[in-house]
C-alpha cells in the first residue's frame, strides 16, 4: 500500500487498501518480527518430507472471480511445503476475473486428475480476510507451526 501511495497518491491508495481490506500501512517496515528461526525450518523440512500426505487442492473459479483472493488463497496453500494449489474450472476455457484479468484454469473440474481437498473462495470477504481464514484453515489442517512459516514468508502479521 505504501507503493500505491508512493506512486498513485494518498486517496487512490486509501481506495484500493478499503476495497481489499487493509485497515492501515505505513513505509516502516517491521524486520524484527520476521526472523527465521530453527522451528520454522524444522516445520518446512518436516512438511516437505511428509510426502505421504501432501495434497492437491483444488480452488474452483468462475467468471468474476478475485484474482486477488485468488492469489492470496493459491499462493498460501502451496507455500505450505505439504499442499499445491490449482484453479478448477468447469471448462478449460479462459476464465476473466471481477478485474479483467484472464486465467486459464489449470485443471477441469471432474476430468482428469482429481483433487485431494477443494477450498472455496469466501466472495463475502475482502481479500486480505481470506488470507486470514485461510491461514486459520492451515493451522487446523497442518497445525500451528505451518501457519506461522507461511506468515513469516509473507511477512504477514497475522489479524
Amino acid at each position: 500500500m505504501a507503493l500505491v501511495e508512493a506512486i498513485a497518491g494518498r486517496d487512490r491508495a486509501a481506495s484500493l487498501a478499503q476495497s481489499i481490506g487493509i485497515q492501515s500501512w505505513s513505509a516502516e517496515h517491521q524486520s524484527e518480527q520476521f526472523k527465521l528461526s530453527a522451528k520454522h525450518l524444522f516445520t518446512a523440512v518436516a512438511n516437505r518430507l511428509s510426502f505421504w500426505s501432501h495434497e492437491d487442492i483444488g480452488i474452483p473459479i468462475n467468471p468474476g472471480v478475485d484474482e486477488i483472493a485468488l492469489s492470496l488463497v493459491a499462493d498460501t496453500y502451496s507455500r505450505t511445503f505439504r499442499s499445491k494449489a490449482f484453479s478448477l474450472s468447469p471448462s478449460d476455457g479462459p476464465i476473466t476475473t471481477k478485474r479483467g484479468l484472464v486465467i486459464l484454469p489449470d485443471r477441469v473440474q471432474g476430468a482428469g486428475k482429481a483433487v485431494d481437498r477443494t477450498v472455496k473462495l469466501r466472495s463475502d470477504l475482502p481479500p486480505v480476510s481470506s488470507l486470514d481464514v485461510t491461514l486459520q484453515e492451515i493451522e487446523q489442517l497442518y497445525g500451528s507451526g505451518s501457519a506461522a512459516f507461511i506468515a513469516l514468508q509473507l511477512e504477514y502479521s497475522r489479524q
